[in-house]
């Protein structure tokens, strides 16, 4: 079955026109899509698709040098969220781009689940997991964010099986014993 195209060239060549002419407005490139995609009539995923895609196009954006980040939520999010509402604290909260390509990890309160949010390019992917024994390790403040080194990234994979110790400076991502 062939997609069809809702939207004409001219359509999404004017709608990242009015996002790169209306982007200085906003605190961010998601600010200028959410805000300029009703007025198109598309959903703000699909419009900063266009816009990501036009920058590729002109070697505005290399695509194969994004740097994808993990971003930890410090504290303690509501596990009842999904998509939208992780999307939200992402973006309001953590003062990010949640359609940036970067991945966005949440905690509960008991420590023994969280929660991956991640743009793929094509939708957000959500993932989750919970420790049947032990609780994930979190920074101490209330709220905020930490970046994690791509040596605790690798560790993260690890962490259910405590096989990764954390480095000096890495942030701790292990599961507490017991």
């Amino acid at each position: 079955m062939k997609k069809s195209n809702k939207f004409s060239p001219e359509v999404r060549e004017r709608a990242v026109r009015m996002v790169q002419e209306h982007r200085g407005e906003y605190p961010s490139l998601w600010g200028a899509v959410e805000s300029i995609a009703p007025k198109i009539g598309c959903v703000p995923q699909t419009l900063l698709g266009w816009v990501q895609q036009h920058e590729i196009n002109n070697g505005d954006r290399a695509e194969a040098q994004r740097v994808t980040r993990v971003w930890l939520a410090a504290g303690h999010t509501d596990m009842r969220k999904g998509f939208d509402g992780l999307a939200a604290v992402a973006q309001e909260v953590l003062l990010q781009d949640p359609f940036g390509g970067h991945v966005f990890v949440f905690r509960g309160r008991r420590g023994d689940i969280i929660k991956l949010l991640w743009w793929d390019g094509q939708g957000l992917c959500l993932l989750s997991k919970r420790l049947e024994k032990g609780r994930f390790v979190w920074p101490q403040a209330d709220g905020g964010k930490v970046s994690l080194s791509p040596r605790s990234c690798r560790c993260c994979s690890k962490a259910s099986t405590g096989a990764c110790p954390s480095a000096p400076g890495d942030q701790n991502v292990l599961p507490e014993s017991g």
